[in-house]
Parts: C-alpha cells; sequence; structure tokens
C-alpha cells in the first residue's frame, strides 16, 4: 500500500497534468468554435448584403418600371404622330429631371430610334457612347417578352467614371414600341458602401466579373477568381491555420463567402471577406503557454510517477516477505497444535479403553444395588452416580471416535425415520424444560450416509441445540429447500435460543472449546460432527444471531432422487 503522502503527491502530480492537458483541449476546441463563429458570422454577413442589394434592386426596378409604362402608355392620348412623339419626348426629358439616375434615354418603334434624350451630365465628363447595335439587341430583347425589363451591360469607355452602367429596356404588351435607357446604377449600391467600413471587406461583382462595389481589399484577384467558379461558395484565401499550439501558419489567412442574387433581371454577387488573425491570435497564445506548460508537467508527473512506483514496488516486495514469514510461524503454530492433539487423543484414546473396564464393573455394582435397595434417598443417589457413569462413557466414546474414526458404511438412509429415533430418545429428558423438539423433514427424503454416523450427528446437534434453549423454546429438525451446486440436501437443527456471539462463533468447531458451563460439555460435539460430515463428503454450516443458531449439515442424496428439491 502506498503511504497517504505518496498517494497525495501522485493525485496532485496527475491532477495537475489532467488540468493542463484539459485546457489545451479547450483551447485548441475554442480556436475551432471560435473561427465556426468568425464563419458563420461571415456567411450572415454575405447573406445579409446580398437581401440588401436585392431588396434595393427591387425597388428601382418598380421605380422604373412604372416611368417606362408611363412613357409607353402616353402615346395613347394624343391622336396624332406627331402630337404622340411630343407627349413621349417630353415624358422622357421629365423622367430624367426627376431621377438624375438616367444618362440617355431613347424611344424605339420596330427597332428604330424614333427620339432621344440625353441627361445632366458635368461638362468635363464625357458621356459613354451605346452603338445602334446595342440598341437594337436590347429592343429585340424586350420584344422578346413584352412587359419585362431587360438589362445589358453597356459599353463603357476604358477609364471613365461610370463602372456601373446597365441598358434597361421595357415594351408594351404588343411588342410594337421599347423605351430604352443608360442607367447609372452607382446610386443603386450607396447603402452598401456603408456596410463595407464595419471591419469586413465587402464586394458587389456584376456576374460578367466587373465589380461594382470593392473595398479595396489586397484579395480582390482571389476574391474574383473565388466567385467565377460557382454562384455560391466559401474559400479560405491562404494557408488555413493550424491547430497545433506552436505554429503560426495560416494566422494571415482569410475567409470568404459570396452569395447571389437569385431571381432578379439584374443580377449580382456580394461577398464577404473577414481574417481569422484577430479572433484566434489571443487563443493561439494561451494554447501555446499551456502546451509549454503541459510539457514541464508531463515531464515532472512521470519522474515522481517513477519513483512512486519504485517506492510502492519495494514496499510491496517486503510486505510479502513479511507476510510469508508470517505464514511460516503459523503454520508452525498449527503443527505444533496439531501435534499436541494427536498427543492427546492418543492418551485419550488409551484412558477410554483402560477405564472401559473399571467403569463397566461399576455399573453393574449400581444396577445390583438399585434392584436391593428400597430407600428413595439411596435409590435417587445410585440413579445419579449412574447417570455420572453413563455420560463419562459418552465422553470416552466420542475420543475413541475422534482418534480412532471407523471406516464408514454407506447406504440409503430415510431422513425423517432416523431423526425420530433420535427425537424420542431425547424427549423425556428435555420435557421437564418444556422445550419443544420435532422433526419437520418430508417423508420422501432420502440420503446417502452411514445410519450409526448420521443418529450421532443428530444426537450431538440436538443436544447443544436444547442445552442452548431456555423454557419454552424450539427446536426443530428441518430441510432446506435448495440442494447447493454438487447437489447435496441440507438438513438443519435449528433452535430459538439466544444464539452465540459473533466473537466466539468461528471457534464453535475447535477441538474442546465449548460455551457450556464448566463439567457440562467436553468441546468435541461439533467436531465429532465435522469430522463425519468430511468423511461423507459433506459439509456442515453454523449461522447464529438474535433470533437463534441453525446448523445444516449437507448430505449426498442417492441418484434417483437428485431432481427432488431442484
Amino acid at each position: 500500500m502506498l503511504s497517504g503522502r505518496a498517494l497525495w503527491t501522485f493525485g496532485l502530480t496527475f491532477g495537475v497534468l489532467g488540468v493542463t492537458i484539459a485546457a489545451i483541449v479547450a483551447a485548441v476546441e475554442l480556436i475551432t468554435e471560435r473561427r465556426a463563429i468568425l464563419i458563420k458570422h461571415v456567411e450572415s454577413e454575405a447573406v445579409a448584403a446580398a437581401e440588401a442589394v436585392a431588396s434595393v434592386v427591387s425597388e428601382r426596378e418598380r421605380d422604373i418600371r412604372n416611368d417606362l409604362h408611363r412613357v409607353i402608355d402616353a402615346r395613347k392620348h394624343a391622336a396624332t404622330r406627331e402630337r404622340q412623339l411630343e407627349i413621349v419626348r417630353s415624358h422622357l426629358i421629365g423622367m430624367n429631371r426627376s431621377s438624375r439616375r438616367y444618362l440617355r434615354l431613347w424611344y424605339l418603334e420596330e427597332g428604330e430610334v424614333v427620339t432621344e434624350v440625353s441627361g445632366f451630365l458635368a461638362s468635363d465628363v464625357p458621356l459613354p457612347k451605346v452603338s445602334s447595335a446595342e440598341l437594337k439587341e436590347v429592343d429585340m430583347e424586350a420584344c422578346a417578352s413584352p412587359g419585362t425589363i431587360a438589362g445589358f451591360q453597356a459599353t463603357v469607355p476604358a477609364g471613365s467614371p461610370y463602372d456601373s452602367l446597365r441598358l434597361i429596356a421595357l415594351s408594351d404588351k404588343e411588342g410594337e414600341a421599347s423605351v430604352v435607357m443608360l442607367v447609372n446604377m452607382d446610386v443603386l449600391f450607396d447603402a452598401l458602401q456603408a456596410r463595407a467600413t464595419l471591419g469586413l471587406d465587402l464586394w458587389v461583382v456584376d456576374v460578367d466579373g466587373s465589380v461594382l462595389v470593392d473595398p479595396d481589399s489586397p484579395w480582390h484577384q482571389e476574391v474574383l477568381a473565388a466567385i467565377a467558379s460557382k454562384p455560391n461558395g466559401q474559400i479560405r484565401m491562404g494557408a488555413p491555420p493550424s491547430l497545433w499550439p506552436f505554429s503560426n501558419r495560416g494566422l494571415a489567412s482569410q475567409v470568404l463567402v459570396w452569395r447571389s442574387i437569385a431571381g432578379q433581371p439584374l443580377p449580382w454577387i456580394t461577398a464577404v471577406a473577414a481574417p481569422l488573425d484577430p479572433v484566434t491570435r489571443q487563443v493561439h497564445a494561451v494554447a501555446s503557454v499551456a502546451m509549454l506548460v503541459a510539457a514541464l508537467v508531463l515531464t515532472l508527473s512521470i519522474s515522481v510517477a517513477g519513483l512512486l512506483f519504485y517506492f510502492w514496488n519495494r514496499q510491496a516486495q517486503l510486505k510479502e516477505s513479511l507476510a510469508t514469514l508470517n505464514t511460516i510461524d503459523r503454520l508452525r503454530e498449527q503443527l505444533l497444535h496439531l501435534e499436541k492433539l494427536s498427543t492427546i487423543g492418543q492418551v485419550a484414546a488409551g484412558l477410554a479403553h483402560e477405564m472401559g473396564t473399571p467403569l463397566g464393573v461399576i455399573a453393574i455394582r449400581i444396577e445390583q444395588l438399585l434392584e436391593k435397595v428400597s430407600d428413595e434417598r439411596q435409590k435417587n443417589a445410585l440413579a445419579i452416580m449412574r447417570g455420572e457413569i453413563d455420560r463419562i462413557n459418552r465422553i470416552m466414546r466420542q475420543l475413541l471416535d475422534s482418534s480412532r474414526p471407523a471406516a464408514a458404511r454407506m447406504s440409503e438412509l430415510g431422513v425423517r425415520e432416523a431423526a425420530l429415533q433420535v427425537a424420542e430418545l431425547m424427549a423425556e429428558r428435555y420435557r421437564k424444560r418444556k422445550i419443544d423438539l420435532s422433526v419437520e423433514v418430508p417423508p420422501e427424503t432420502r440420503i446417502v450416509a452411514n445410519p450409526d454416523q448420521f443418529q450421532q450427528v443428530m444426537l450431538n446437534l440436538m443436544v447443544n441445540a436444547c442445552d442452548a434453549c431456555r423454557a419454552a423454546d424450539k427446536v426443530k429438525v428441518v430441510l432446506q429447500p435448495r440442494v447447493d451446486q454438487e447437489g447435496r440436501v441440507g438438513i438443519g437443527v435449528a433452535d430459538s435460543g439466544p444464539g452465540v456471539p459473533q466473537e466466539i462463533g468461528s471457534r464453535v468447531f475447535e477441538p474442546f472449546f465449548t460455551t457450556k458451563p464448566k463439567g457440562e460439555g467436553t468441546g468435541l460435539g461439533l467436531t465429532i460432527v465435522r469430522e463425519i460430515m468430511e468423511r461423507h463428503r459433506g459439509r456442515v454450516e453454523f449461522v447464529s444471531g438474535a433470533q437463534g443458531t441453525t446448523v445444516t449439515t449437507w448430505w449426498p442424496m442417492p441418484q434417483r432422487n437428485a431432481l427432488l428439491l431442484t
């Protein structure tokens, strides 16, 4: 066993090691969790930006659709062709003045430009040119789906401030006339520019690759290459961060998420990127320190554990040696005790044999005196003498049986009949003390035993039980409800006496040990019972408590009755 100090040191060392390892695992999990939170945040920002773009586009589309419908429908209120064109032109001019988004407007009929209106531009900013081929293409697209807005990327000169121009067209229901306008889309993204100042890089890119909103990020080319590969996705720009705390790989990388705006007549893609470094650097530093501390604690723990194991092993060897010496001393004492018992048995056997003849002569003389004496007092005295001689003879027989056990002649035996014979012999002796002696064994119960030795066992157990009882107590011979593991039947003698104290219960089978008063017991009864049971390859159990004592002997059964109690 380890000492208290060794156990305390061992527990403290591995406790610190466990806490350190747990801190490292928690740091790695925290890095992973924080990275997942960041990616989720970037995804939510991309979705929010895409929804904002979609909202602005939907609002502008509704306004543009209403304006175009008013232009197309205006010509229906004039009777002459010239008046129709005047009304259309006045509406186009009004649209350009009210909404400073329109740079140029055309009214086309059957693919031909009928009238044109220019927007309000600074004198030093040239207006982008639009070829007639482009106008016809937009007109054809609009007429193919009357009432639906059609949009195209306009031709933008190199170096022009108009990097987000659109040609938008709407035809009448019959497809006979169209209004085509050149729109400056920068105003559509004013609200999105504010989102780019939240600490995240934001892009709004056209499907053809032209950038509408650009945060001037160093990852510009990587973003364009990423979002051109598929409509929606997520990548990590640069090397992914390492989970190993001592590694600085990937601390400057960024995560990028992009979403396309589906269901819009003028589709765009929004992309959001965020650096991982601000999120993971602090946790990364803590994990590095924790890993270093863990290495030191692990080294110390292994050293301490090795020393503790050495001392524990040494202590175990010493205890094993002491246990071996104690075992040798105990066996030596037991051997001496057995030699003494053997000597006592031989002497007792010799005494019993030598004293048998004189005691027999004395018993005969007492029987003769009993027949001749008429005085009651003298008869009582002689009867007492006769009883004491009988008790001496019983003690001598027990000594002879223990020292020279006879070979057991086994036969099939009815338990109830044999036990009743012993109970009838003892009933008169204990009737005056009002002790109820009964046999509660089924008639069909049979065992394999020597009849004389079985009755001797029953006699010793019944005598012990009756002697331990008080007035009005009960002694019963009972059958145990189950056989044991080796198929033996249990016959128990149970009394309702005060029981045997626990501290002496383990000594009841020792030779010459008795709880009876001096002069009333030899201490050989249970010893002889155990020896008889060993000869029968059985066993004996002793159970005592506040409710009484039960001594159970387990006997072999005849083969044909082996299933009676299973």
